[in-house]
């Protein structure tokens, strides 16, 4: 009798439990995941591409992305209420880029005001600019890649590691795209050089398109987002794990 309880609860566990996708493992503390996602192919113009809202990109399957919450990284940080938006990333390969559009639920819009400077009479290179509202966040996302040639497994999500290090492409509300490097937790490292990009905020709904190169066959990609309202900076987003964008 016991095994033929045993048997029946593990029919229904198997049944109850959607089946997961196969992931790649990776190197000890890195990544443990690569979920494969194809690009489609396109012959639009750039600019079309560039336009998040344009019908080329309505022929384009949507890929959910799915979202992790970093834990809290300071008491005074709330706890994970569970919430989580519903994101999805379309993708097309042109060339040598990689145009990805990203959308996920967001019902504000969070920026921060233009820090102002003051006169001081501190030293002129510690006393530049005051920050205006210490509490205000900006919504924000990230598109983050191995740099140069990966070799083995994918980079750790936590900002690669020094053997890996991974190239960020950033989008912030109010200071558009720039690219930043990291290798490891706390070694971020942002650069003045801009990228093609685009946002919109419609119907409770970000739409942000990232112009990425991509020279090889494959590429691994992992999102980040950063809901200013939710008072999201720094570490504390939420995050995906690996995609493996395939031609």
């Amino acid at each position: 009798m016991v095994l033929m309880r045993c048997v029946v609860w593990a029919a229904l566990i198997a049944a109850l439990v959607p089946a997961l996708p196969a992931f790649s493992q990776s190197h000890p503390g890195g990544s443990a995941a690569a979920l494969p996602v194809t690009a489609a192919a396109s012959s639009a113009s750039p600019s079309a591409l560039l336009s998040g809202d344009n019908d080329v990109w309505d022929a384009v399957s949507a890929v959910p992305v799915h979202l992790n919450h970093t834990p809290p990284l300071y008491d005074t940080d709330g706890k994970d209420d569970g919430y989580r938006p519903k994101a999805s990333m379309r993708l097309i390969r042109q060339d040598s880029l990689l145009y990805l559009r990203l959308t996920w639920t967001d019902s504000t819009v969070d920026s921060i005001p233009a820090a102002k400077r003051y006169a001081d009479a501190g030293e002129p290179e510690l006393y530049k600019r005051q920050s205006e509202a210490i509490d205000q966040f900006r919504d924000a996302a990230c598109i983050m890649t191995p740099s140069g040639k990966l070799e083995g497994a994918n980079p750790s999500l936590v900002m690669g590691d020094v053997g890996h290090p991974v190239t960020l492409y950033y989008w912030r509300n109010g200071e558009g795209f720039v690219v930043g490097e990291a290798a490891g937790r706390g070694s971020t490292t942002m650069s003045t050089t801009p990228f093609p990009g685009y946002a919109s905020h419609q119907a409770d709904q970000w739409k942000v398109v990232f112009a990425l190169p991509m020279s090889t066959a494959s590429m691994p990609i992992a999102v980040a987002i950063w809901d200013g309202s939710r008072d999201h900076r720094d570490g504390l987003k939420y995050y995906s794990l690996w995609y493996e964008v395939n031609q």
